[in-house]
């Protein structure tokens, strides 16, 4: 009653505000302000990636702290250096901690976490490390070497690129700088663990003595479905002045896939004969190659003229003393570039395998490639032929594949 303005001014400030209030959250901006705090407090990564921050920043606390107390004592100028709590948290140091986790309903399914990782000691090192946590379910049939029964777990921790400059390993001038891939992981049932692996590897150009190791590298599985070592180098050793690249590679052990076999060679498919799906027993691989050009002493002529001659030889014992099985596989090839527009490919194979029943399978196969024009607008072609003989107590069956 009267006048709103001079009789009762506190309910014209309230009306005003409530006028305002209601203006503004029926506006665009305060809707699109909501929509995104819905979005960002209800993702799936938020707590996760939350709770995961807090668990590595009191697990590099609890090193730091423990370092500290070890190395108080320390001497030599290495130690030296990372003393003092100050000083530590320079040295051990970890960022950019990221997560991609998998949800199945309220399940975690799986997690794969990414840290890069900085030390100092005391030069700075930079690496990747990398965490994956899965859930096999394998209720009613096997998953992988995973045997039936309840689900499993499957944890694996590894880094990538880990330099190895700061350990005093010199490289080349114009190679790449030597790395570290380096992995563990272990497989969980009932609460029990299954199995455990791991495996190491070293990549880049060393040199020592003339010669230049590429890439060494082993792997090893331990439990229950799984027990062996493989491992594989890869260098170039000078040979009356000709640089040579040779490779190995060894298996020992029983796995249940051909992965670690292929790790060591990954022509072996064309070497087991039977193609089994596991294997068992003992697999060597060896071989060679060099360029004829540097044996001709042409130089480097590019695609001009270049030539190259390898060999690969491997053996195998599959099996035990009552079901086993000898073979093995040699190859020879040859790669030849003319010219910049004519390409060839020439490779020969001779095999053979005995089994205990007696039972002898020999053979070979031959390949011929050819290429002309230049590539991407090249004319190609390939040519093989596979002739197979198996000897018994029968008579001999032969079979032919082209």
């Amino acid at each position: 009653s009267g006048d709103l303005f001079s009789n009762n001014q506190q309910a014209l400030q309230q009306a005003i505000r409530q006028q305002i209030a209601t203006a503004f959250l029926s506006s665009t901006l305060p809707a699109n302000y909501q929509q995104t705090f819905r979005l960002f407090l209800g993702d799936d990564n938020f707590v996760l990636d939350q709770l995961m921050n807090t668990l590595f920043d009191q697990i590099n606390s609890t090193i730091r702290n423990a370092l500290t107390d070890q190395i108080a004592g320390g001497q030599d100028s290495t130690l030296q250096a990372m003393k003092g709590v100050g000083m530590l948290a320079s040295s051990l140091a970890s960022a950019k901690i990221r997560g991609s986790p998998t949800f199945d309903g309220d399940s975690l399914r799986d997690i794969h976490l990414n840290a890069a990782m900085q030390l100092n000691i005391p030069d700075k090192m930079n690496f990747n490390a990398y965490m994956d946590i899965k859930e096999l379910n394998s209720q009613s049939v096997p998953v992988g070497c995973i045997p039936a029964g309840a689900p499993s777990a499957e944890v694996t921790l590894g880094a990538k690129r880990v330099p190895l400059n700061w350990a005093g390993v010199t490289s080349g001038q114009s190679a790449q700088s030597i790395t570290m891939d380096i992995e563990a992981r272990w497989t969980l049932q009932h609460g029990a663990v299954l199995g455990i692996g791991g495996s190491l590897e070293i990549r880049g150009n060393a040199s020592f003595e003339g010669c230049q190791l590429k890439d060494i590298g082993a792997t090893l599985a331990i439990g229950e479905v799984e027990d062996y070592f493989a491992s594989r180098v890869e260098a170039t050793v000078p040979i009356l002045g000709i640089p040579v690249e040779v490779k190995g590679g060894l298996f020992a052990g029983h796995a249940c896939t051909l992965d670690p076999l292929k790790y060591a060679d990954p022509n072996v498919e064309q070497v087991l004969l039977n193609n089994p799906s596991d294997f068992t027993g003992v697999y060597v691989q060896f071989g060679g190659g060099f360029s004829l050009s540097d044996l001709l002493d042409l130089g480097s002529a590019g695609c001009l003229l270049n030539a190259q001659a390898s060999i690969d030889t491997a053996y195998y014992y599959q099996g035990g003393a009552s079901l086993g099985t000898i073979g093995g596989r040699q190859k020879m090839a040859v790669d030849i570039a003319l010219l910049c527009v004519l390409s060839g490919h020439l490779d020969f194979a001779e095999f053979l395998a005995l089994d205990t029943s007696g039972s002898l399978t020999v053979g070979g196969s031959a390949d011929v490639c050819g290429s002309i024009g230049p590539c991407p607008f090249c004319v190609s072609g390939c040519k093989g032929v596979t002739i197979k003989g198996v000897v018994s107590t029968h008579g001999v069956d032969y079979f032919v594949d082209y």
